[in-house]
C-alpha cells in the first residue's frame, strides 16, 4: 500500500532541555541533565510521521548558521525530505525547556528565523501528491509570518488539499492575532488539534466537549488533547463529541512533543482509512511512546526494526 504523503510547514528549532535532579532555588546550583536536539512543533510532527512510515516533506526557515545546518541534517536522518530556507538576517530559533519532576515542561522560546517564514519558501514541487498540508499556529502568531500562513491556507483550499492545524499556544495567539482572528484565518481546516486550554481560548466554553462542538462551526473535525484525561474527538460527520482514553506509559520521561506525536499518529491512521475515534486511539498510542522518550522526537529505530513504531498495528 502506498505510504501517506504529507506536506508539513512550520517551525524548526533547537531544543535545549534542562532536567534538574531536584528543586531549583534562586542563587543555588543543582545537578541535572542538559541536552540539545532538534525541536519545533511542525518538525516534530514531521519526524513522527516519517517514523510511522509516511512520506513527509518539511518546509521551514532556519538561520544561515551551523545549528541550522545540523537541524536540517538531523531531520533528514529521521527520513524527512527537508526544504529549509536560509535566513541571513536572523538566527535559527531556540526553545529552552525546563522539565519538572513529573515530566511536565515550561518553555521559553526565541523564534528567530521561524518568525519570518514566507509563502515563497515553498517550491511548487512541494505540493506534488500532498494528501494533507500540516500547519502549526506559530505561523500565524507573528505579523512577519502570518501572511505566509494565510497564503498557504488559501493555496491548500485552492488545490483541494485538506489542512491539519495545531494551534500551538493559547498565550501566543491571544497576544497576536487574537483568538477570534486566528479562528477566522484558519477556518476550513479539516482537522484541528488543540489542547484543552487552546480549544477553550478559541471557543470559550465550560467543557472541552462544548468547545469541540462549537469549533465544528469553523473546522471539519476537532481532536482536543487533555493529557492524562485522553482526548475529545468530534467531526461534522459525527458531531457528538466522544472521549477517547489516554494510553499511559509505564513511566513518563518527558512530555515534550507528546501533542505533536498524537497529531502525527492521528493523521497517519486517518489517512490509512481509520475512523476519527480509532485514529485518536492510534494518536494516543504514539503520544504514549513520546512520553516514554526523552526529547520531542522518536528515538532512532534499531538497525533491524524497519521504519515503524512497534505495537501500533498501522
Amino acid at each position: 500500500m502506498t505510504a501517506p504523503r504529507l506536506l508539513v510547514v512550520g517551525d524548526l528549532v533547537s531544543d535545549i532541555r534542562v532536567a534538574p535532579d531536584g528543586p531549583v532555588a534562586v542563587g543555588e546550583e543543582v545537578a541535572g541533565r542538559i541536552s540539545i536536539s532538534g525541536g519545533g512543533s511542525a518538525a516534530n510532527q514531521a519526524a513522527w510521521l516519517a517514523r510511522l512510515g509516511a512520506a513527509v516533506t518539511f518546509v521551514g526557515r532556519v538561520g544561515d548558521d551551523l545549528i541550522g545546518s545540523a537541524l536540517v541534517e538531523e531531520l533528514e536522518r529521521a527520513g524527512v525530505t527537508v526544504g529549509a530556507a536560509r535566513d541571513g538576517r536572523y538566527p535559527t530559533g531556540t526553545v529552552a525547556c525546563l522539565i519538572g519532576e513529573e515530566g511536565e515542561r515550561s518553555l521559553v522560546t526565541s523564534r528567530g528565523a521561524n518568525a519570518y517564514l514566507q509563502a515563497s519558501d515553498l517550491d511548487e514541487s512541494c505540493w506534488a501528491e500532498a494528501e494533507v498540508l500540516v500547519l502549526t499556529g506559530y505561523c500565524f502568531t507573528a505579523p512577519t509570518s502570518a501572511p505566509a500562513g494565510r497564503a498557504l491556507m488559501a493555496e491548500a483550499h485552492r488545490r483541494g488539499v485538506p489542512v491539519a492545524l495545531d494551534p500551538a499556544s493559547s498565550r501566543l495567539f491571544a497576544a497576536y492575532p487574537g483568538a477570534a482572528l486566528l479562528r477566522e484565518q484558519t477556518s476550513g481546516a479539516r482537522w484541528l488539534f488543540p489542547s484543552s486550554s487552546e480549544a477553550r481560548a478559541l471557543a470559550p466554553a465550560d467543557s472541552d466537549h462544548q468547545a469541540a462542538r462549537d469549533l465544528l462551526r469553523s473546522y471539519h473535525g476537532v481532536a482536543v488533547t487533555r493529557g492524562a484525561a485522553g482526548c475529545v474527538v468530534a467531526s461534522r460527520d459525527a458531531p457528538d463529541p466522544v472521549t477517547v482514553a489516554a494510553v499511559h506509559p509505564e513511566r513518563i520521561v518527558d512530555a515534550t512533543g507528546a501533542g505533536d506525536a498524537f497529531a502525527a499518529g492521528f493523521l497517519y491512521a486517518w489517512l490509512k482509512g481509520y475512523l476519527p475515534e480509532a485514529a485518536a486511539l492510534k494518536g494516543a498510542e504514539v503520544a504514549a511512546g513520546a512520553l516514554a522518550t526523552e526529547g520531542a522526537r522518536p528515538p532512532p529505530p534499531p538497525p533491524d526494526a524497519g521504519s515503524r513504531l512497534p505495537n501500533l498495528g498501522l
